[in-house]
């Protein structure tokens, strides 16, 4: 459970280490994917 929720909510055991790293490995993909998007768009 507590491998769960380092991904949902803040866990207190491992702290907001993995948290943070998961929002900013989303974040780089929508900002790639939104890239691509435009791209595409423009040609």
């Amino acid at each position: 459970m507590t491998q769960f929720a380092a991904f949902g909510y803040p866990s207190l055991i491992k702290g907001n280490f993995y948290e943070v790293l998961f929002f900013i490995v989303m974040y780089a993909i929508a900002e790639v994917a939104a890239y691509k998007v435009l791209k595409t768009e423009k040609e």
